[in-house]
């Protein structure tokens, strides 16, 4: 309560929200409860924290899809985009990626919205946000397209493995 005015919690408001929005909204509204920014900010509910809301809540209409995305929520996915693929990509049946991977690009940090370390892949091609922006992510794709899509953009060599790479 707030003077005379009735309010619930962050945590409560985030499990009513996840027993009744779409996936991808409810997802998103978890994640944000969740999310510990680069900054350090803390989270507005702790994971624990909506688990113990939801235990306290039961039995309620909603609580198995609730609980489900409140397990499925991260701490590190910086908007609503951001959850709404890590839906589709669960959803698409891929492995979860890593989210926000920092990398060192020509001596700017990068950060990756989603990384699959398994992958082998090289951080200048891949969606990032950096910094500097946009015009960083422009100038890596740039770069990358100059070199030619076919060649491996670790090494800028012709890839034995692509027929046609010639070096750029």
């Amino acid at each position: 309560m707030r003077g005379s005015v009735l309010m619930t919690s962050a945590a409560r408001t985030a499990v009513d929200l996840a027993a009744v929005l779409d996936l991808k909204s409810a997802v998103a509204i978890v994640d944000q409860m969740l999310l510990v920014d680069r900054a350090g900010h803390p989270p507005l509910a702790t994971k624990d924290e909506l688990i113990d809301v939801w235990q306290r809540m039961l039995p309620f209409r909603g609580s198995v899809r609730a609980r489900a995305i409140v397990d499925f929520g991260v701490t590190q996915s910086e908007s609503q985009l951001e959850s709404g693929s890590r839906v589709n990509i669960a959803l698409s049946g891929f492995p979860r990626p890593e989210l926000q991977r920092h990398f060192i690009v020509d001596g700017a940090d990068v950060f990756t919205d989603f990384f699959w370390p398994d992958m082998d892949a090289d951080p200048r091609v891949s969606k990032i946000c950096t910094s500097r922006g946009r015009e960083q992510q422009k100038l890596l794709t740039r770069e990358s397209r100059d070199r030619g899509s076919r060649c491996d953009p670790r090494t800028d060599t012709p890839n034995p493995t692509r027929p046609g790479c010639t070096k750029g």
